[in-house]
């Protein structure tokens, strides 16, 4: 299997590169920045709402985004270990071989005591 650039595995009809393995990196850029935003937000809504909940919230802000980032890398990781199962089956497997077997029929004698 040839390593393809991003824009050609993009139009492999054939499905014979994966693009989700490219495409996992910047998945988790996005989800760092996600998670990034979100802690600005709380640090926002919780002190325009009252000072003693944002200093609060100075504590929960980054766990919430150390959460989110763990939670996010564990997916990728995921995701990635089965596209990568995939393609080890894929190389390990021969190519199909058409094999064509004779059968033959089973014939069982007849049961005397049998009234049919």
């Amino acid at each position: 299997m040839e390593n393809k650039g991003f824009f050609k595995s993009l139009v492999d009809f054939e499905f014979k590169e994966l693009v989700t393995l490219k495409v996992i990196p910047i998945l988790y850029i996005i989800g760092i920045l996600v998670a990034g935003v979100v802690g600005i937000m709380i640090f926002v809504k919780a002190f325009s709402q009252n000072f003693a909940i944002g200093l609060l919230h100075v504590i929960a802000a980054p766990i919430a985004f150390l959460l989110i980032v763990i939670i996010s890398r564990i997916k990728m990781e995921l995701l990635m270990t089965l596209f990568r199962i995939e393609q080890n089956t894929r190389k390990d497997q021969p190519q199909a071989e058409v094999v064509e077997a004779e059968v033959k029929p089973v014939t069982e004698p007849a049961d005397p005591e049998d009234p049919e």
